[in-house]
């Protein structure tokens, strides 16, 4: 087995696509209108579905990085074989600049900054573009997961805020909420009652040791404070300390153990 490591508009658009095709992943050009260039997608569908089976689909940011990707894939090809997850698409989101893709406008003048908050691009190119892709050519149902780590990690659960259409539910792992001086979780935290009244659930994991997961974690405590108190049976929010994990290896544990937690809901909610 190889070691896996990883590493820290209104209009329908043009699609270009290409015919690389590894065992039953395809990957496709898109020449966005939102973005102005071709971007990148890969599309992972599970070996034994039907051509008529119409499959929930989880979103990967940062799928630019093979090794993430592939271990992402890898989890969830696996579990969907022995029955522990229903079977789905996967769909690669690849970034050109993540850090301004996933990141959302500052508000703090010493953040401000051009190569920050461009993730209203990328909320846009997703719902003109990517979606609309998937639906003509693999007619999918209605429900998108979405898997984040890092910095894909903030721009999902910004869009718990920002784009509340864009998925139904999110595993965000070690997110960078002390961006912008923990703006974010200010700005989930002045949205809590609208929030409370989704039908969404959130799996959020951080590690417990390494100088970044140090960073990041009394953020995500804090936000988790807030989510707890929540007493809504609609939303559903489940925080996990990933113990002996840190900022690069809470993927390694995050991913399997999110896909679990949240098979049950999305069974439920494609039945």
């Amino acid at each position: 087995m190889n070691n896996v490591t990883l590493l820290t508009i209104l209009l329908f658009p043009v699609f270009l696509f290409s015919q690389t095709q590894n065992n039953a992943t395809k990957e496709y050009t898109i020449n966005s209108s939102v973005f102005h260039a071709e971007r990148e997608i890969c599309v992972f569908v599970p070996h034994l579905n039907q051509p008529t089976d119409s499959l929930p689909v989880i979103y990967l940011f940062d799928a630019q990085w093979e090794e993430f990707y592939a271990f992402t894939n890898a989890t969830l090809g696996y579990l969907i074989a022995i029955n522990r997850f229903p079977a789905c698409i996967l769909v690669g989101i690849k970034s050109v600049d993540r850090q301004f893709e996933l990141t959302p406008p500052p508000v703090n003048d010493d953040w401000k900054m051009p190569e920050l908050g461009g993730s209203n691009l990328l909320e846009a190119h997703l719902l003109r573009e990517v979606f609309p892709l998937i639906d003509s050519i693999y007619n999918p149902s209605p429900y998108r997961l979405a898997i984040g780590h890092s910095l894909g990690g903030t721009f999902i659960l910004n869009s718990l805020v920002d784009c509340p259409e864009l998925f139904h539910d999110y595993l965000a792992m070690s997110p960078n909420l002390q961006l912008d001086e923990g703006e974010l979780v200010l700005k989930i935290n002045r949205n809590l009652k609208e929030i409370s009244q989704l039908d969404k659930s959130v799996f959020i994991s951080i590690g417990s040791e390494g100088e970044i997961d140090d960073l990041f974690r009394p953020f995500v405590e804090k936000l988790n404070e807030s989510m707890q108190k929540l007493e809504q049976p609609t939303f559903q929010w489940h925080f996990e300390l990933s113990e002996k994990m840190d900022h690069a290896t809470i993927p390694l544990s995050s991913i399997y153990r999110g896909l679990l937690h949240l098979s049950e809901l999305i069974k439920s909610t494609i039945k």
